[in-house]
């Protein structure tokens, strides 16, 4: 799973209602035009060679792969400070694994993102270095804190699967692919992830966190799916049991307020698919996450915010589950 204010967003659709209608009538998920926002679910990191690379999939795609790393979002920390590594992922800049966090999370600097919205202004090495500490103790160290903890209470409802460490984006961009140069991004991102399942946005996660200036997401699901990992799900997709209980799955977290989204969604069914099958919608997309119903930024800022992302990651713990058996 390198990481979301928000361009406007269509909202949620039902698609195939009435008679006849194909099996994921019943699933809330966002529309896959170009101002929805599967648009701007952009976890960390892309393919190599930016935009469009890594294509192994037929058919025309409805939105274009675009980086999510420049995008604000919400919040800030106050814990103690670790240095960040730069490993390299399809030679992209991958995050490092969050050490054991130094105490337990106690909510982030504020509410409303002032840090970040501060370094959107001032897009410059000298002002950062002269800032770090603020993101260090006011962001970093409480993402970090956040995530080990959570990932110690959820990691036993996940006995098939279990967790690997917790990953914290870095802070700079990956600008050799981006005409925008801009160091930073100004937002933070972090996530839990199925161990030994893949890397970054190529393995199912159990939790992603992501937070800036003008929003607050979280998430659950395999965001980019590679092309052996595609095919798979595919095929899983066409067969009726397995199929069938994605289905159910996605309907019953769609009634609970969770939005179905992808890293990008085709406009057609890929070729040698029959476009009428009743799970057409799913076989168009190339990844599968749900965004959880949207936090009040009130949580923020104290304990109370563990217990909400523990509880609603429990609720996605049958997708995530059902996307890891994959790799089986």
């Amino acid at each position: 799973m390198n990481g979301v204010p928000s361009p406007p967003v269509t909202g949620p659709s039902i698609v195939g209602a009435g008679t006849g209608a194909d099996e994921t009538s019943a699933v809330r998920h966002h529309d896959t035009r170009p101002t929805a926002i599967n648009k701007r679910l952009r976890w960390d990191i892309e393919p190599p060679g930016g935009r469009g690379a890594g294509r192994g999939v037929t058919g025309r795609t409805a939105t274009t792969s675009r980086s999510f790393q420049n995008r604000p979002e919400c919040v800030r920390p106050r814990r103690s400070v670790v240095a960040t590594r730069r490993s390299a992922l399809w030679g992209i800049d991958m995050p490092r694994a969050a050490p054991a966090a130094a105490g337990r999370f106690e909510g982030f600097a504020d509410r409303d993102g002032r840090f970040f919205r501060a370094l959107a202004r001032n897009q410059r090495r000298d002002w950062f270095a002269a800032h770090r500490q603020e993101y260090e103790q006011g962001w970093q160290a409480p993402m970090k804190a956040l995530l080990a903890e959570v990932r110690e209470r959820i990691d036993p409802l996940f006995p098939r699967h279990p967790l690997g460490e917790p990953k914290v984006f870095r802070i700079h961009r990956d600008v050799r692919f981006s005409k925008d140069k801009s160091p930073y991004k100004t937002h933070i991102g972090g996530y839990v992830a199925i161990d030994g399942a893949g890397r970054g946005p190529s393995a199912p996660a159990a939790l992603y966190v992501h937070l800036g200036a003008a929003e607050v997401l979280v998430a659950a699901g395999h965001y980019m799916m590679e092309p052996e990992q595609l095919a798979r799900f595919r095929e899983a997709v066409l067969d009726d049991a397995r199929g069938g209980a994605l289905v159910a799955i996605l309907r019953k977290l769609g009634r609970g307020g969770f939005a179905v989204g992808s890293h990008d969604t085709l406009q057609r069914v890929p070729r040698g698919f029959d476009p009428g099958h009743p799970r057409a919608d799913l076989l168009k997309r190339k990844g599968l996450i749900v965004t959880f119903p949207e936090p009040s930024r009130r949580l923020l800022v104290g304990r109370t915010f563990v217990d909400w992302l523990v509880t609603h990651t429990k609720r996605a713990v049958p997708l995530v589950e059902w996307l890891a058996a994959l790799a089986e």
